[in-house]
C-alpha cells in the first residue's frame, strides 16, 4: 500500500478560541457560557482549572503562526469567539478590538502562506443567549445568521474555508446532562430541539452565503460532525445486536423491507428479540456506525428528498405517541428549511478520535417502557462505553480501522463527497517525546490512505488536533492533545515542539508517512 499523499492533499492543525486564547475579559470581550460556568461552578472542571489565560494566544498568536509555518501545515483551523466581537451577542454591539484581533491573525496566516479555516461556533455561546435558553430557543437561529453575516462581511474576502458549527451533538449534550456545559437537567427530548435548531442555523447560513457572498468570495462551507466508530463490546449476540441497532438507526435508504422491519422492531416491548431475516444486515454490524444524531444531520444535507430519514421520523413519532405526547419529540422542518439544507455542505467535515463499544442497555427481564420519557439509548436499547481493558491511555482507544470505516460509510451513503477530516488526535500526560501520539498518527494516517487508495474515498484534507496543549474542557489541563507543549506554570506560556510536531514536519515535507 502506498504511504504517499497527493501533492494537493491539505494538512492542517487546529484549536478553538476558548481553549487557547485567554484574555477572557480583555479589550471589550463579553461573557460566554464557559466563562460563566468556570467562575460560578469551578468544581465542574478538573482541578478547578479555567480558560481565563489558557495558552494566551490572544497575545502570542504570531509565535503560534510561526510554529505552524515551520511545521509546514497548509491550513490552520481556529474558531472565532462570538462574544469577543459581539460582547452581548447581537450585531448592535460590535467590538472593534475583537474584530481587529481576528483580522490580525488571519493576515498573519496569509502572510505565511497558511490558509485559515474558520469555525464560527465552537461551544462558547454568549451568556446572554444562554440565559434565554441557548440552542433550545428557536430565536438562536436568527442570532446565529446575523453573526455569520457579519463574519462574511468582515473576513469573507480572506477566508475560503468555513465551518458553521462544531459537533452539534456535543452542543446538545449539556441540555440534559449536569456533567456537560451548560449543565442543565432538562427533559432528554430537548436534545432533539437543539439538534434541530443547529441544522436550521446551518441551512440558513448556507442560503445566506449562496445568495449574498458566494459569487464574490468563492469560499467553501460545511458543518463539522463528530463521527466515532461503534462496534460490539464482545462477539456475543447481545452486544453484536446492540451495535447493529446503532447501524440500523443510521441507515439512510428507502428500502421498504428494512423500514417495515425496523418499525415493527421498535414497536415491540422486548427489544432484545431482534432477529432480522435479512442476514446481510447482521453481517454488516462491523460497518461504520454513527449515533442517531449523525444520520439526522447528514440525511437533510446529502439525500435527494431532504429532511430527516423516514425510519427516524417513524420511530420517534411512535415513541412520542407511546409517551403520551401530542406532537413528536422530533420537530418538523418547513419546506423552505428542507431546501436550504439540501446540498448545504461544500465538503464533508468530521472529527474522529476513537472507537466505542456497544452493549444492550436493558436486560431481557427489565421493563424499559416504565420511564415517562425515553432517552436516545433507551429508544434503541443500546449503550456505548469506553473499554477499560483495551484503551491505551485516558479515553482514546487506538483503533485505526475505525477512521477507514467512517470514510467508507461517508462515501457509500453521501455519494462520495470531498471529505476534510477536521479533527483527529491523541491525548496523553504531556510528554515531549510523545511516542504513543506518533504511533497513533502513523496508524490512523495509514488508514486514511487505505481508504483513499483501496476504497476511492475522496479525502482532500486532514487535521491534527491539536496544534498545542490547551484547556481541554471539563478535563482542564490534565489531558494533553498538542503536538506542541505549553508550560502552563510559566507566565509566558513557553511553547516547545514535541516529537509529534517533528513527525508532521517530516510528513508534510515528503508527503510520505515516515517509515520509522
Amino acid at each position: 500500500m502506498s504511504s504517499t499523499f497527493p501533492k494537493e492533499f491539505l494538512f492542517a492543525t487546529a484549536t478553538s478560541a476558548y481553549q487557547v486564547e485567554g484574555a477572557w475579559n480583555e479589550d471589550g470581550k463579553g461573557e460566554h457560557m464557559w466563562d460563566r460556568v468556570v467562575h460560578t461552578k469551578p468544581d465542574m472542571v478538573k482541578n478547578q482549572h479555567n480558560g481565563d489565560v489558557a495558552c494566551d494566544s490572544y497575545h502570542l498568536y504570531k509565535e503560534d503562526v510561526k510554529l505552524i509555518k515551520d511545521a509546514g501545515f497548509d491550513v490552520y483551523r481556529f474558531s472565532i469567539s462570538w462574544s469577543r466581537i459581539l460582547p452581548n451577542g447581537e450585531i448592535t454591539s460590535i467590538n472593534q478590538k475583537g474584530v481587529d484581533y481576528y483580522h490580525n491573525l488571519i493576515d498573519e496566516l496569509l502572510k505565511n502562506n497558511i490558509q485559515p479555516m474558520v469555525t464560527m461556533y465552537h461551544f462558547d455561546l454568549p451568556q446572554k443567549f444562554q440565559d434565554i435558553g441557548g440552542w433550545a430557543n428557536p430565536l438562536i437561529v436568527d442570532y446565529m445568521e446575523d453573526y455569520a453575516d457579519l463574519l462574511f462581511q468582515l473576513y469573507g474576502a480572506k477566508v475560503k474555508w468555513w465551518i458553521t458549527l462544531n459537533e452539534p451533538y456535543r452542543i446538545s449534550v449539556g441540555y440534559d446532562d449536569v456533567f456537560a456545559v451548560p449543565a442543565l437537567r432538562l427533559p432528554s427530548s430537548i436534545k432533539y430541539i437543539v439538534l434541530h435548531n443547529c441544522l436550521r442555523a446551518h441551512g440558513r447560513i448556507s442560503r445566506l452565503y449562496n445568495e449574498k457572498y458566494r459569487s464574490k468570495q468563492n469560499g467553501k462551507l460545511s458543518l463539522s460532525l463528530d463521527c466515532e466508530y461503534y462496534e460490539g463490546k464482545t462477539e456475543s449476540k447481545e452486544d453484536v445486536d446492540a451495535a447493529n441497532r446503532f447501524t440500523q438507526f443510521q441507515i439512510s435508504i428507502s428500502n421498504d423491507i428494512v423500514t417495515t422491519f425496523l418499525f415493527s422492531y421498535f414497536n415491540t416491548i422486548d427489544h432484545l428479540h431482534f432477529q432480522p431475516k435479512n442476514k446481510k444486515i447482521v453481517a454488516n454490524y462491523f460497518s461504520v456506525l454513527f449515533m442517531l444524531q449523525l444520520d439526522m444531520l447528514t440525511h437533510p444535507i446529502y439525500s435527494k428528498e431532504g429532511g430527516y430519514p423516514k425510519i427516524v421520523r417513524q420511530v420517534l413519532d411512535e415513541i412520542s405517541r407511546k409517551e403520551g405526547r401530542k406532537r413528536s419529540k422530533l420537530p418538523e422542518f418547513t419546506k423552505e428549511e428542507i431546501e436550504s439544507l439540501k446540498g448545504s455542505n461544500d465538503f464533508f467535515a468530521f472529527n474522529h478520535y476513537t472507537t466505542l463499544s456497544c452493549t444492550p442497555k436493558f436486560s431481557q427481564n427489565s421493563n424499559q417502557q416504565t420511564k415517562p420519557e425515553s432517552t436516545f439509548e433507551d429508544d434503541i436499547n443500546s449503550t456505548v462505553s469506553f473499554d477499560p481493558d483495551n484503551k491505551t491511555v485516558y479515553w482514546v482507544k487506538v483503533v485505526p480501522h475505525g477512521i477507514r470505516e467512517v470514510l467508507k460509510h461517508i462515501k457509500n451513503t453521501c455519494n462520495n463527497p470531498p471529505v476534510f477530516i477536521t479533527e483527529n488526535g491523541y491525548c496523553d500526560g504531556g510528554e515531549l517525546n510523545d511516542k504513543k501520539r506518533v504511533f497513533y498518527y502513523t496508524e490512523y494516517l495509514k488508514e486514511v490512505l487505505n481508504a483513499m487508495n483501496n476504497y476511492q474515498c475522496n479525502v482532500i484534507g486532514y487535521t491534527a488536533w491539536s496544534f498545542m496543549d490547551n484547556f481541554e474542557w471539563l478535563c482542564g489541563y490534565e489531558l494533553k492533545f498538542g503536538i506542541v507543549h505549553v508550560d502552563f506554570n510559566d507566565e509566558k506560556r513557553k511553547r516547545t515542539p514535541k516529537s509529534s510536531y517533528n513527525f508532521f514536519k517530516q510528513l508534510i515535507q515528503s508527503r510520505t508517512i515516515p517509515a520509522n
